[in-house]
């Protein structure tokens, strides 16, 4: 099974949606929903992070071929799919939802032809 690359959801979603635009921040790329650049970055849809920082070490992204997708949902939409809000932990500490930080998790996607 082969992982789906960070380029492969940048094309898709950027193809497939009008107004997504790519953006750095931080060192980490995102996409931001910016129809006709109105606005100065946009409305945060995601992000990747591909390498661990100073307050962010928990799913050690420096291995090889290793990412985290972070994708914007609001507090409701996070509450109906996981549950009540975790506490906020202290810098560099590990936010506890009950999943392991550090586990792969590929899962086979199919995305469609345009």
């Amino acid at each position: 099974m082969t992982s789906v690359s960070i380029e492969t959801i940048i094309d898709y979603t950027t193809a497939a949606y009008e107004g997504v635009v790519v953006d750095k921040n931080w060192g980490e790329r995102g996409l931001f929903y910016n129809p006709e650049g109105k606005l100065p970055k946009g409305i945060y849809l995601l992000t990747f992070k591909e390498k661990d920082g100073p307050n962010d070490k928990a799913s050690n992204l420096n291995r090889t071929g290793v990412y985290r997708l972070n994708l914007g949902v609001s507090k409701p939409t996070f509450g109906a799919l996981f549950g009540a809000l975790p506490t906020r932990p202290a810098a560099g500490g590990i936010v506890d939802t009950g999943h392991e930080p550090l586990a792969k998790h590929i899962r086979p996607v199919e995305i469609p032809d345009r």
